[in-house]
């Protein structure tokens, strides 16, 4: 690890001029690149310095640029940042058969066949709100698929979810977010775990929802989109250990992009975002835990 102090300390004598903007947080001129335009976000987590360059270059080139170690006194320097290179283009197949899978559920729904609504009542969630992230069918798997996206808005990767809850990815697939194209930005973005707990919190009224594909993944996706969109961030964690420290562990990530980023939690008892809308929560009530 590198102490926050000796790392602000290298970026002044680099002449990358870090200025302090917010508490803990700075902005500088990115040493590894020729850097008109101040483009590295650094923030103190606990002592030591997160660092990430959003024209792209990545922890080690910026440490070795300012001479630094990356090796604290036990251990190598953890990765804190974004994977920032350029992310392959998604495979045209994938697009073609998530394509595909929606097509599929719209003709079942033509024939009058009660599939997606069978569906929807046994997760507790309103048809109109898994269209909206842009839910399908595979009869191939007889599983429905949610397509993952990158912050473009490009289909990455599919995620299948069969009747009796059983999920995986569609072979070729890559980690990615659930959320709905083409919203409008504005106001806080709304983070939870899953294609599911992303319909419930729209059907209670939310927008600007973003699920990750689980509690310990999708982080970097997820800070991408983050960067572009620079709108303060609030965590819906699942009601577990596991859930909240991923959490937490996504918050201070985000931390480098967001404006605030606050982790919140289901009142007690209640598991997730989507018990928590089938135990009547409402909007109201996620507005308030954010406001606690």
């Amino acid at each position: 690890m590198i102490h926050t102090p000796d790392f602000i300390d290298a970026l002044t004598l680099a002449g990358c001029r870090p200025k302090l903007y917010a508490t803990n947080k700075w902005r500088a001129k990115c040493p590894a690149h020729d850097d008109s335009n101040p483009s590295l976000g650094v923030a103190d987590a606990d002592g030591t310095a997160l660092a990430c360059c959003y024209a792209g270059c990545s922890w080690k080139a910026i440490v070795q640029a300012l001479g630094l170690d990356m090796r604290g006194p036990s251990q190598a320097q953890p990765r804190t940042t974004p994977k920032k290179e350029t992310p392959p283009k998604p495979a045209t197949d994938l697009v073609a058969t998530m394509a595909r899978y929606v097509a599929e559920l719209n003709r079942v729904v033509d024939l009058g066949q009660p599939r997606l609504t069978q569906q929807a009542e046994l997760l507790g969630l309103s048809e109109a709100s898994l269209q909206t992230i842009g839910v399908g069918w595979s009869g191939r798997w007889k599983a429905f698929a949610f397509p993952m996206r990158d912050d473009r808005e490009q289909v990455i990767g599919i995620r299948l979810r069969a009747s009796d809850g059983r999920k995986w990815a569609e072979p070729g697939s890559r980690n990615g977010l659930f959320y709905e194209p083409g919203c409008e930005a504005g106001g806080p973005l709304y983070v939870v775990e899953g294609p599911t707990d992303t319909a419930a919190l729209i059907d209670m009224g939310l927008d600007r929802v973003v699920g990750r594909p689980g509690c310990n993944c999708g982080n970097d996706e997820l800070a991408r989109y983050v960067a572009a969109r620079r709108a303060p961030v609030v965590m819906l964690a699942d009601n577990d250990g596991p859930g909240l420290a991923g959490a937490r562990s996504a918050a201070r990530l985000l931390a480098l992009f967001a404006p605030s980023v606050r982790v919140i939690q289901p009142p007690s008892g209640i598991k997730d975002a989507r018990q928590w809308l089938q135990r009547g929560g409402t909007k109201r009530d996620v507005m308030k835990a954010v406001a606690v």
